[in-house]
C-alpha cells in the first residue's frame, strides 16, 4: 500500500478542503457559507471559492493535506490565535455567534478549526499525522499550544483529541443555531502543548499505535 504523507495545501485542493471542512465543522461551515449561496450553486461551491483566497484565515494557505497514492485523504485547517480583524470578511467579525466562538478561543495557540479524513482512508493514521505536523509548525511559529473548540455532545471527536494528548482547558455555553449539529449544550476548549510535537517518523509510529486503539477522526 502506498504510504500516507502530509504536505502543505495548494489552491487546487480547495474543493476537497471545503468538503472536509463541511464534514468536520458540526454545522459551523454551513452557518458561515449559507448566506453566500445565492448565485453560486451550493455550499461546497461557496466553501471552495472562499478557501481558494490567499489573504483570509479560511484559506488553503492555513491547511495541511494528507495524501496517499496521488489522492487527498484528509485535511487540517488551523489558524494562529488571536486573529487580526479581517477586512475581507467584516460581517463575520461582527457576527455574534462567531464572536462568541472567538472569545472562547485560546490565545497563543494554533486553533484547529477543521480536521477530517475521507471514510475510505480512515484507520491508517492520517488524522494523527496531520495533528503532529501541525504541532511542529505551531512550535516553529512560537505558539505554545494546539487548541480545539468542540461541542461537548460530540463525544467521538473529544475522545479522539484526548487520545492525542489534549486536555480540557475550559467549558462554557455553546452558541445556538439551527445549522449546528449540537444545540443547547456546552462547548469545550481542549489544548495540547506544542512542546509535545513529534517528528514525522515518530508521528508515523504513533499513527500505527492509534490505529490499534481508536483513531475516531481517521
Amino acid at each position: 500500500m502506498t504510504r500516507l504523507f502530509v504536505r502543505p495545501a495548494r489552491g487546487s485542493d480547495s474543493v476537497d478542503i471545503a468538503r472536509l471542512m463541511f464534514m468536520s465543522s458540526d454545522g459551523i461551515a454551513e452557518y458561515i457559507w449559507a448566506p453566500h449561496v445565492v448565485g453560486r450553486g451550493s455550499l461546497i461551491a461557496v466553501g471552495t471559492q472562499r478557501c481558494a483566497r490567499d489573504d483570509v484565515p479560511f484559506s488553503y494557505r492555513n491547511c495541511l493535506i494528507a495524501e496517499q497514492g496521488g489522492r487527498i485523504a484528509g485535511s487540517l485547517h488551523g489558524v494562529a490565535m488571536p486573529l487580526p480583524f479581517d477586512e475581507n470578511d467584516p460581517l463575520e467579525d461582527d457576527d455574534p455567534v462567531l464572536q462568541q466562538l472567538l472569545r472562547f478561543s485560546d490565545r497563543n495557540s494554533l486553533e484547529i478549526r477543521g480536521l477530517a479524513v475521507y471514510p475510505e482512508f480512515r484507520g491508517q493514521g492520517a488524522a494523527t499525522m496531520l495533528i503532529e505536523t501541525a504541532a511542529l509548525q505551531a512550535r516553529e511559529q512560537g505558539l505554545a499550544r494546539l487548541s480545539v473548540i468542540c461541542f461537548v455532545a460530540n463525544e467521538s471527536s473529544i475522545s479522539f483529541f484526548r487520545h492525542m494528548g489534549f486536555t480540557e482547558a475550559r467549558r462554557g455555553p455553546s452558541p445556538d443555531h439551527s445549522a449546528f449539529r449540537h444545540t443547547g449544550g456546552e462547548m469545550l476548549l481542549i489544548t495540547r502543548p506544542t512542546a509535545m510535537a513529534l517528528t514525522a517518523e515518530m508521528a508515523a509510529m504513533r499513527a500505527e499505535a492509534a490505529n490499534a486503539a481508536c483513531d475516531c477522526a481517521g
